[in-house]
């Protein structure tokens, strides 16, 4: 009979320094461990009835073997939990970039002529000046007459519409065909 042994790779060998983990706030999980271990040590004890009913040299006699079940339980769970946590926290040894957050500008901003705290004019112009690749649709209730197209013209703004009936629509499909276009 051939009997096969698995053999121990050689840690020695290995590149440690290229292990580091992806999500490296999962190991704060592992800081819970010693409240883990009390609560279910804790509970365990406060669990037998036993304990309570007998004497604590009669105990012993009573329950034979009961020794070993209770200290294999907090050890079990420490070893899952600190499992758990370890893959939750992503090791690897290949460090790869990982897109977390990618700054752009808005394709479409909408305005208002009459905001509350600032005018559209001025909003649109504080925003052409931070992001002048970002397309300004207005709309007012005022009637849309040269001068106000021309004012808005020269802070960046491309369309302006009248608040009628219907024009939600209308700025809608402006705004549908910006963002499609660009």
């Amino acid at each position: 009979m051939n009997a096969t042994f698995l053999k121990m790779p050689d840690w020695s060998a290995f590149d440690w320094s290229a292990l580091h983990f992806l999500r490296p706030d999962g190991l704060w999980l592992l800081a819970a461990l010693p409240l883990i271990v009390a609560v279910a040590i804790y509970r365990q004890r406060r669990s037998d009835a036993w304990r309570q009913a007998v004497d604590a040299h009669l105990l012993s006699q009573l329950l034979a073997g009961e020794g070993k079940r209770r200290t294999r339980l907090p050890w079990a769970l420490l070893l899952g939990w600190t499992l758990a946590a370890l893959a939750m926290a992503g090791p690897s040894w290949r460090q790869q970039a990982q897109p977390i957050y990618q700054a752009s500008a808005p394709l479409v901003v909408v305005l208002d002529l009459s905001m509350p705290i600032m005018n559209g004019l001025d909003a649109a112009r504080t925003i052409s000046r931070i992001s002048p690749e970002t397309h300004m649709v207005m709309f007012t209730m005022l009637d849309c007459n040269d001068l106000l197209k021309s004012s808005a013209e020269a802070v960046g703004i491309r369309h302006i519409f009248s608040k009628t009936h219907g024009f939600s629509d209308q700025v809608l499909d402006k705004i549908r065909s910006l963002v499609a276009a660009a």
